[in-house]
């Protein structure tokens, strides 16, 4: 029985490294969707279920330019893309500090975001990473 049991114990560890690795696959297929801070204001202006629908909970990748850093709640920063309507902007979250200190207004961006549905009539991004 000793010796059985030293032979599964490579293969059982295989098997956890197999499965770590598709995990692994799987994340990194999970491919954010590209959205314009123009289409998500869009969306939600149209209908705000229907935009949480299509965007909330979702891995979006948003290009956009910026439109102001701000610091909100507990100083942490909050960058506003520019979205063709003058009231309403794409709000990001989540970047770091450092990062969003070396951003200036009209910049081109891209970041990697997780749909956070929409703040008095602006979409909402979380989690966010600059590319």
């Amino acid at each position: 029985h000793v010796l059985w049991m030293c032979d599964e114990i490579p293969r059982i560890a295989d098997e956890n490294l197999d499965k770590q690795a598709k995990e692994e696959r799987e994340q990194r297929a999970e491919s954010a969707k590209d959205v314009t801070p123009e289409d998500m204001v869009a969306a939600y202006e149209k209908n705000e279920v229907a935009g949480d629908e299509k965007y909330k909970g979702k891995k979006l990748e948003i290009r956009g330019a910026v439109k102001t850093v701000d610091s909100g709640i507990g100083d942490q920063p909050v960058v506003r893309l520019e979205s063709g309507n003058l009231l309403k902007t794409v709000m990001l979250f989540g970047i770091p500090k450092a990062d969003a200190a070396k951003l200036s207004k009209g910049q081109r961006i891209t970041a990697v975001c997780k749909g956070g549905g929409e703040v008095m009539g602006s979409p909402v991004l979380r989690e966010c990473q600059l590319q």
